[in-house]
């Protein structure tokens, strides 16, 4: 699954690029993470980048972003139970869009992080044997 996936693929890039990463601060290289179908805004990067270049250190240690998700692409093709299900998630990303201090909003689909938190001891990268890695992985941050 994607979990196995993503933690297969995070560790051979820490192998690949061990030797690049020894020099570089870890909360200023940053891990994104997306499902098969997901549509990245090309301004998520250059915001992303942004934050890691505004942001101290410790800011940027325990951070985990998403883009708002619009679940559009396919809304005239799917059942009206499941396109009420999408109209209820817009509305949930653009009232978290509102108000950031309503409390922590959990990763899914489509999110980064720093290296450093993705390799904290306690987070140690993903979990091989999980379907809901997007959620289990904001857990295992939110509570390292």
């Amino acid at each position: 699954g994607k979990s196995s996936n993503t933690q297969w693929a995070f560790r051979e890039a820490r192998r690949h690029f061990a030797d690049m990463l020894v020099s570089r601060d870890p909360t200023r290289v940053f891990v994104s993470v997306g499902d098969a179908d997901t549509m990245w805004n090309p301004q998520y990067f250059d915001a992303l980048t942004y934050e890691g270049l505004t942001k101290t250190s410790e800011e940027l240690a325990w951070r985990m972003w998403q883009p708002p998700m619009l679940l559009f692409r396919n809304l005239f093709a799917v059942p009206g139970l499941t396109r009420l299900s999408g109209f209820g998630t817009l509305l949930f990303e653009l009232s978290s869009l509102a108000n950031q201090n309503f409390g922590p909003a959990f990763v899914f689909s489509s999110y980064s992080m720093t290296l450093a938190l993705a390799s904290h001891r306690q987070v140690n990268g993903w979990d091989t044997d999980v379907i809901a890695e997007d959620h289990h992985m904001f857990c295992k941050c939110y509570f390292a």
